[in-house]
């Protein structure tokens, strides 16, 4: 202006003060000169107006602002223990206009339609014209803080901790608002902040969210922190909001400034949506002074200003560049308030805080910056460190002139100094730099210089830019071209001769290996031509041998054939006549010819074994199915071995579980599969031991099968037996000489339930037995057979064993007092031995080897008849222990064995055998 005015300078020199020259440069700054250095002189330009401020106050001694409300020509303000004051802009006089009573709190201005104002207080509503009266005051029992009149002229007033109420057009006193549908947390929210956007919804800010009110239906959503989905925003106390244009939410919160996209449900308002795209909080973290933001509005340059507890921040939309203003810029205090906040339809802004208000023109504030966004940034110094001499080269002439630093392998380093020529506070200036293609964000710090190292190799653009003391950044940047070169061994020239050096050596190296590969082949191919003729011939070998073995095992099968079909026919005719004898003769012979058709039969038995093992394996066995109960010819079968167990004291229990089991099923078949395992259990299961037969069925994916059962106690069966227990002839080892048995009992069973389409399987554990398990498909389609006609016309009575109650005659007493020991586990050689030598002898019996040597030791006999395979102890044992005793060891021991090979003989003499 035209003012005149006078500075006094404070000089800490000699008390002469004289100034010998005088400038002002471009940016509109004074420099001046004495005897004693340089001063710089900058006028700044106040674009702050204060209103309601004192000049001065001491922390908490000025007046604080609430509602704030600007007309054509009026500011109104509400202030803290004081009322509602007015100021004319013209005149700049203020004047009380309503008292707000002793103690009594103020709240939030608003203009109704009509003209009227409106004033909150505590407890109280004041309205001030323009009808008559010119005020009139309610007693209410809340403090207003926001106000919002709707299209329809209704006024919702927004409460400190009561939620919301309404005042309709001629309503005497408002009405508290009802319809919070289950939001029930805005009924006694704080809300500071209401608007109506353009379709008719209510928006809410509180301290406990943001809600969404229909004026007909009531409270339709709450967005805050707990809210899921479409309903979450990361903040619960909601000061202020704005819709931007584009439809951008900006939300003032507690916590910082909240940017949130916008969507539209049925073409109806605009709703925030918080997403990763479009979701940003804006607080201490990205650089704002102050989490506590009072309220957000935009200027018309696309700049927010904010209110807060720490000055007012100016935001730029795009760059997101902030510039904060403080006391020392020229507002009336850095602390604000709620509520008191007011944007006026010429684009000013009023923010109260602490002491008075402050008002501005964004648009003057923005000409100023960027006023001052044009301070260059120049390069001072350039320094680089030389390789070749070690020395560091001050190269900035060279580095303006081509704008390009060069850096050879042997450079370490180089740094550069910058000056931003900002002369107001300079220790607040900060530099940024980032070296494109390898930095992806800016470096920042405050010193002038720059130093950099280790740079990898390849080409970068340095970019720099200097932030001023008043947070704005300069818009003169610098940039320059960096070259960091190889050295010769990874230039790109030697690159490709290595590679080439390498890719001809290791097309030499396999040539000169495909040379001596292909001799080492040669060599191969007549080794492997020598090994071919000697496999061939040793093919022909091992083939002529498998048809040797082939033809030796047809004639071995036919020799079995043949000898069991020749056996057949004399044993016919020994069978024959001994039935004739028995039918003819008296009770004296039918002790001997009943011991003589009992063995025929079990040699005739074993002879059909043969023949039908030899037909399984040409697939030339048949079945015979009928459909009966199974369960009860099981039984049958077991109950006729119950005298061969009783003689050998032997339990044989049965623990079918099943009352009846219909299937078809094979009797003959059967009663050798059972027959077999029964009188294998027999021979292994000792004195005193038990046989279990059990029968069961069960299903497995939809197929029925039966499950039969023989276990017994014993010595069980060795681990390394079992996978060949079933194999034709093989016989364990430690049991062949005690149980004997010719190992084909078991291979015709299983190729007996084979043939019924089942299996068996084996179990053991030595020393306490083995089980045997037949699984067969149960189905009912055979003709059905009558198990009891059968037994009783006499069929069934030729598929049971036959007792062991032998009725042998008397004979006269030994011509001798001679006793003998015989010791035997067959009853019916027990039997013929007895009748051959009873009237020579007095004799004496024992059924295996260890009740033997017991007995021998007790009767001490003149002779010993002994077999050699027994279950417990066989008869090598018996002979080894008795001639170690000196009390039997005079007795002559004659061993009985159909054994009569030379190595049996052998082995019987080493032991003392006589």
């Amino acid at each position: 202006g035209n003012e005149l005015a006078r500075w006094a300078f404070e000089h800490h020199g000699p008390n002469n003060f004289f100034w010998r020259c005088f400038y002002k440069d471009r940016a509109g700054r004074y420099w001046l000169g004495d005897d004693f250095g340089c001063y710089m002189l900058q006028l700044k330009k106040n674009r702050f107006q204060h209103f309601f401020h004192r000049k001065g106050a001491e922390p908490g001694q000025g007046k604080a602002v609430r509602g704030i409300l600007a007309t054509a020509g009026q500011l109104y303000a509400n202030l803290e223990d004081n009322g509602l004051f007015g100021i004319d802009f013209q005149s700049g006089q203020s004047r009380l206009i309503a008292s707000a009573g002793p103690g009594r709190g103020v709240g939030g201005l608003a203009l109704a339609k009509s003209g009227s104002l409106w004033s909150g207080a505590e407890n109280e509503l004041v309205r001030i014209g323009p009808a008559r009266p010119a005020m009139e005051r309610m007693e209410v029992p809340f403090n207003s803080w926001a106000f919002c009149e709707d299209e329809r002229g209704i006024m919702w007033i927004g409460t400190s901790d009561k939620g919301l109420f309404t005042l309709a057009p001629g309503a005497a006193a408002p009405e508290p608002f009802t319809r919070y549908n289950g939001f029930d947390g805005l009924s006694s929210a704080f809300v500071l902040y209401i608007r109506q956007d353009e379709s008719g919804t209510l928006w809410a800010c509180t301290n406990n969210g943001f809600y969404k009110i229909d004026p007909d239906k009531g409270v339709l959503a709450r967005y805050w922190s707990g809210g899921e989905g479409p309903y979450f925003l990361p903040a619960d106390n909601f000061l202020h909001f704005y819709t931007d244009n584009g439809g951008t939410f900006w939300f003032a919160t507690a916590n910082g400034l909240l940017r949130a996209g916008s969507k539209s449900r049925d073409g109806g308002s605009l709703e925030p949506v918080w997403d990763e795209r479009t979701g940003k909080v804006f607080d201490r973290a990205f650089g704002l002074p102050n989490d506590f933001i009072y309220a957000v509005y935009e200027d018309r340059q696309s700049k927010l200003w904010m209110p807060t507890d720490m000055g007012i921040i100016r935001m730029d939309k795009k760059t997101e560049a902030v510039k904060t203003y403080f006391v020392s810029d020229g507002i009336t205090h850095n602390e604000f308030n709620r509520g008191a906040h007011f944007r006026d339809e010429k684009g000013h802004l009023y923010f109260g805080g602490l002491n008075g208000i402050t008002a501005f023109d964004p648009k003057e504030l923005n000409e100023q910056l960027d006023a001052r966004a044009d301070v260059p940034l120049v390069l001072t110094a350039f320094q680089q460190m030389d390789g070749r001499s070690g020395r560091i080269m001050d190269r900035t002439k060279e580095l303006l002139d081509t704008r390009q630093i060069v850096l050879r392998p042997g450079d370490r380093f180089f740094n550069l100094e910058l000056a931003l020529l900002s002369f107001e506070e300079p220790t607040l200036i900060q530099y940024a730099w980032k070296m494109e293609g390898l930095d992806k964000d800016w470096n920042y710090q405050n010193e002038r210089q720059l130093n950099i190292a280790g740079l990898p190799y390849g080409s970068y653009t340095l970019l720099l830019k200097a932030k001023a003391a008043d947070g704005q950044w300069s818009n003169n940047e610098l940039a320059f071209n960096i070259r960091v070169l190889r050295p010769w061994y990874l230039q790109r020239w030697f690159l490709a001769l290595s590679i080439l050096l390498t890719i001809s050596s290791v097309l030499a190296y396999i040539r000169l290996r495909n040379r001596q590969l292909i001799r080492e082949q040669k060599k191969l191919q007549t080794l492997v031509a020598r090994a071919t003729e000697q496999i061939e011939q040793d093919k022909q070998i091992i083939a002529k041998q498998a048809e040797g073995l082939r033809r030796l095992d047809k004639v071995k099968s036919n020799f079995f054939i043949n000898t069991s079909h020749e056996l057949r026919t004399p044993l016919t005719v020994i069978l024959g006549m001994t039935e004739k004898l028995l039918s003819e003769g008296g009770d004296a012979a039918s002790g001997p010819l009943q011991l003589i058709r009992r063995n025929g039969r079990s040699l005739l038995d074993l002879v059909n074994q043969l023949l039908d093992l030899a037909k399984a394996e040409n697939n030339q066995l048949k079945t015979n199915l009928v459909q009966g109960d199974m369960a009860n010819y099981v039984r049958y079968i077991a109950e006729s071995f119950h005298s061969m167990a009783n003689h050998r004291n032997v339990i044989l229990r049965s623990e079918t579980r099943l009352p009846g089991l219909v299937m078809d099923f094979d009797p003959e078949k059967i009663r050798q599969i059972l027959s077999n395992l029964i009188s294998n259990a027999l021979k292994f299961t000792p004195s005193g031991g038990e046989i279990v037969l059990c029968l069961d069925k069960a299903e497995s994916d939809g197929v029925r099968f039966m499950i039969l059962e023989v276990s017994n106690t014993g010595e069980g069966i060795a681990p390394e037996d079992l996978p060949r227990i079933f194999d034709r002839f093989y016989q364990a080892e430690h049991n062949a000489n005690k149980a004997g048995g010719t190992g084909i009992g078991l291979a015709l069973t299983r190729e007996l339930v084979k043939l019924l389409g089942g299996s068996i399987s084996a179990t053991s554990e030595l020393g306490k037995g083995a089980a045997f398990s037949v699984r067969l498909p149960i189905s009912n389609s055979s003709a059905l057979w009558d198990m009891d006609s059968e037994w009783q016309a006499g069929r069934g009575e030729q598929l049971l064993p036959e007792t062991y109650n032998l009725l042998l005659p008397d004979s006269p007493p030994p011509e001798t007092g001679d006793s003998l020991l015989i010791i035997e586990d067959n009853p019916d050689v027990s039997a013929f031995l007895r009748l051959c030598l009873q009237g020579h002898y007095t004799l004496h019996f024992a059924d295996n080897g260890r009740a033997g040597i017991g007995l021998a030791l007790e009767i001490v006999p003149d002779l010993i008849l002994s077999d050699v395979m027994m279950p417990e102890k066989d008869g090598f044992e018996v002979v080894e222990t008795l001639k170690k005793d000196e009390r039997t060891s005079h007795i002559p021991i004659v061993l009985l064995t159909a054994r009569a090979d030379v190595e049996s003989r052998i082995a019987g003499l080493e032991r003392g055998a006589d």
